[in-house]
């Protein structure tokens, strides 16, 4: 063959592999799986739960530059507050943001034109341990507390728990509502975490 079929040749194999996309192609199922196994790919974790204030709960409420209306309240047995200018406000059941947003609507316009209001929950409720761990019982609530922390906090699992078989019961507009639990499952004041007993 002379050099000049030779190159010509050689020119349509090259034009050939990049209409086709020769080599990228052969790539693409190895990027594919590197996106796949990207961190960004993996199945995201849990939202955290919002809590619902209670009954009982103690609350510390501030309207940023007004110092007269910032204290502390509690919530009574129906879940409302006494506050200062608008008088009786229920909470009970709203999360803390829902109930600030409560607030500004009593409070503007005939009080405040533009009120900023912040909630924080004092002292939360405990949480309750029952079941096949060493100490059944109540333990402080902290932010973040998932079932596997508080099993630890009570002592972690008997010989005979069944790690498989945990509960979580929570309160809500007057009743429990109970359901099954994780490990990662995070837990909010006043919750119950159940720990059964294996049948062996």
């Amino acid at each position: 063959m002379s050099a000049v079929p030779r190159i010509a040749a050689v020119t349509v194999l090259f034009g050939a592999l990049l209409f086709t996309g020769g080599p990228a192609t052969a790539q693409q199922p190895r990027d594919a799986r590197a996106r796949t196994n990207a961190p960004d790919a993996r199945v995201p974790a849990r939202s955290a739960p919002v809590y619902r204030l209670q009954p009982g709960d103690e609350l510390a409420i501030r309207v940023y530059g007004h110092e007269r209306l910032t204290g502390k309240f509690v919530l009574n047995a129906r879940g409302a507050i006494r506050f200062p200018l608008v008088g009786r406000v229920r909470l009970g059941g709203r999360t803390r943001r829902t109930a600030a947003a409560v607030l500004i609507d009593r409070l503007k316009p005939a009080y405040l034109k533009d009120p900023q209001v912040g909630i924080r929950l004092l002292n939360p409720r405990p949480v309750y341990v029952l079941g096949e761990v060493a100490e059944p019982g109540s333990y402080p609530y902290r932010a973040g507390l998932t079932v596997t922390e508080v099993v630890a906090l009570a002592g972690g699992f008997t010989v005979r728990a069944d790690r498989d078989a945990l509960r979580l019961s929570r309160g809500r507009k007057g009743r429990e509502q109970r359901r099954a639990a994780e490990p990662r499952t995070r837990v909010l004041p006043g919750d119950t975490i159940h720990v059964g007993s294996s049948l062996f």
